[in-house]
């Protein structure tokens, strides 16, 4: 030991005394470039607050847990036909002459659940494709359940916000809305051709 002292000693004359006792890192008395000798303890071998670091092991975790939590997205609101509860409706909605078909839905919903029915062909790529349900705002059901089909927005230059998503194949499930996927609107529809 004395000897890679000594060497050690020597070879960082021009360096500060905690820097050669950084390089010696034992558990043993050394010798510094001042000739005096110093106790070097392993950092984690000797730990005198073991209750501390227990405090601050329950605080990281707890802190995380409480992170994770934040960011779990508000349990999700279904549409009311499929929730199972028979809230009784205020009024009955108006309808439009014969029209079966919510009046909440605009003319450009009607000609969209008409291509579905008819199985195509639809205006855009994506039509058809699987809506994931990554929000949660529709009732569970497994991937591949959910299909988008958009609905025209009138002078939009894009396909705009307003989609109808149906679940099943054949569909059985229609929702509408108007935002995005932010909210969703429930509705039936009758067989093919019989409400056109």
């Amino acid at each position: 030991m004395m000897g890679m002292v000594t060497q050690l000693t020597k070879a960082c004359v021009n360096k500060s005394e905690f820097q050669v006792v950084r390089l010696l890192r034992s558990g043993e008395d050394a010798l510094t470039s001042r000739g005096t000798l110093v106790q070097v303890p392993l950092p984690f071998l000797s730990m005198r607050k073991p209750l501390l670091l227990l405090v601050a092991i329950v605080l990281l975790i707890g802190g995380l847990f409480a992170i994770k939590e934040s960011q779990r997205p508000p349990p999700p609101q279904f549409a009311p036909s499929l929730t199972g509860d028979t809230a009784p409706s205020a009024s009955p909605a108006p309808t439009r002459g014969n029209d079966p078909l919510p009046p909440f839905l605009p003319p450009e919903a009607r000609q969209t659940i008409a291509l579905i029915q008819r199985g195509g062909p639809y205006p855009h790529r994506q039509d058809g494709s699987v809506f994931g349900n990554r929000e949660q705002r529709l009732p569970e059901r497994p991937r591949g359940y959910y299909r988008e089909f958009t609905v025209e927005t009138p002078g939009a230059p894009n396909r705009g916000a307003r989609r109808i998503v149906t679940g099943g194949n054949p569909p059985t499930g229609w929702f509408y809305t108007d935002d995005h996927y932010e909210t969703f609107r429930s509705f039936d529809v009758p067989p093919a051709g019989s409400w056109q």
